[in-house]
């Protein structure tokens, strides 16, 4: 078994135990990173994206 599947069940018997935290179930506008900072996002122009990625010069 990954370990992350023991951490996983371990985590999911302390909800049972202690139901007052929901420290793990978190809404995704909780979790969301600033704009500024969410580097997933497309490039904001043309020229950054060729900086970005060369091959896509035309």
């Amino acid at each position: 078994m990954h370990p992350l599947e023991l951490f996983d069940r371990f985590r999911r018997l302390l909800g049972w135990v202690a139901p007052g935290r929901q420290r793990w179930d978190r809404n995704p506008e909780q979790v969301a990173p600033d704009r500024s900072d969410d580097w997933l996002l497309d490039p904001p122009s043309l020229e950054e994206a060729r900086l970005l990625f060369p091959q896509l010069d035309e």
